[in-house]
């Protein structure tokens, strides 16, 4: 019930019926269900399936066929952000519970700070940062295809050409510097270098 002030009380609970992986569902994340704008896990194995959300202002429980699957603390994040359960995952997503934007950054800085500085602008071209982690796991798998430093060269260039260098980028500028790797031992100047020296 809502209370004097507007306020949702917790004794009682507010419900919906949804489909687990509806249209707004990130589709590498189909294990969830959509509520107040955030995204809640639930056990892959219901995917496709009705189910029965029910919210309180501190909790969030789902149920399926009158029987509970899960409960979560809910979530007061900006709105797209993901509330996900490990046990809920496929194996191949579990890797997903421990990205993180501090991860990722850790990541590019060891392999050039062209592609740290790449790294970064994806993940601040989200409002929500989970969104863009997709997008960052795509460019360490460039790496590992083409090689760190083509990837190194590759997002160098990509700072060349935009102050907001984007995935999409990169990977067309790939192509280029892998055989500009192969011929030439040496590198463009990193984004971080043209930065410091920038007016």
């Amino acid at each position: 019930w809502v209370g004097a002030n507007g306020q949702l009380k917790d004794r009682c609970s507010v419900t919906t019926t949804c489909f687990v992986g509806g249209l707004r569902i990130c589709r590498s994340c189909p294990f969830h269900v959509s509520f107040d704008g955030r995204y809640y896990s639930v056990p892959f194995t219901h995917v496709r399936r009705q189910v029965e959300v029910a919210a309180t202002r501190s909790t969030v429980t789902i149920s399926c066929d009158g029987a509970r699957l899960c409960q979560h603390v809910r979530s007061h994040a900006p709105k797209g952000s993901y509330v996900t359960e490990p046990a809920h995952m496929p194996q191949a997503h579990r890797d997903f519970a421990e990205w993180s934007g501090d991860r990722f950054r850790r990541w590019a800085a060891e392999k050039g700070p062209s592609t740290l500085a790449v790294t970064d602008a994806i993940l601040r071209s989200r409002q929500v940062e989970q969104q863009s982690y997709r997008t960052c796991r795509a460019l360490l798998s460039l790496g590992e295809r083409n090689g760190w430093d083509v990837l190194e060269e590759a997002c160098a260039k990509a700072c060349e050409i935009s102050r907001s260098p984007s995935y999409k980028t990169v990977k067309s500028l790939s192509p280029a510097c892998s055989r500009s790797v192969r011929l030439i031992p040496t590198r463009t100047p990193s984004c971080a270098a043209r930065n410091t020296t920038a007016t």
